[in-house]
């Protein structure tokens, strides 16, 4: 075999390994269903910018909705933090702050409520990242969870923006 082409092979049986650990498939299903979790936001969104002003301002349900999910990250947090013998007291601690945390944004006021959700929503990521670290989550997981965040963060502010700006 010639030296090209044996160096050849052997650099594609080496990357072959290295890509798919690094940038692992996140399966199709959590991808699909991953995403439509932003719809409701973007359709309420896109209620009160294309329907005319009356009574119900729709994007003012996008906080509530933000906390819901803010809160299921706590959530699916814990259920990963179990997963470790013994569990770790300061991930489960992580774990149920984001209800807490959601509930006290109610008493900021809509518009401050969406901001300070964007915001947690947005560092969220952060603990999924620890989880990471522990071995505690798929390989896909990150990559997944930083777009929904940074998409439901978007989105949590840019609800505010018909009735606060508009």
């Amino acid at each position: 075999m010639k030296l090209s082409t044996r160096l050849f092979s052997m650099r594609t049986e080496q990357q072959t390994p290295l890509e798919t650990s690094e940038r692992p498939t996140i399966p199709a299903n959590v991808l699909v269903l991953g995403y439509a979790g932003l719809l409701p936001p973007f359709a309420l969104i896109l209620a009160d910018w294309l329907m005319p002003a009356g009574p119900i301002q729709w994007g003012g349900i996008v906080g509530p909705y933000a906390a819901v999910i803010y809160s299921f990250l706590g959530g699916s947090w814990w259920a990963f933090a179990v997963k470790e013998d013994p569990p770790s007291t300061s991930l489960l601690v992580l774990a149920v702050s984001p209800p807490l945390l959601a509930l006290l944004t109610f008493f900021a006021g809509p518009q401050m409520q969406n901001i300070l959700l964007a915001i947690l929503i947005a560092i969220s990521p952060g603990a999924d990242y620890l989880l990471k670290l522990k071995g505690l989550v798929p390989p896909w997981w990150m990559r997944l969870r930083f777009r929904l965040s940074m998409g439901l963060a978007a989105l949590t502010v840019l609800a505010i923006y018909p009735t606060y700006f508009g």
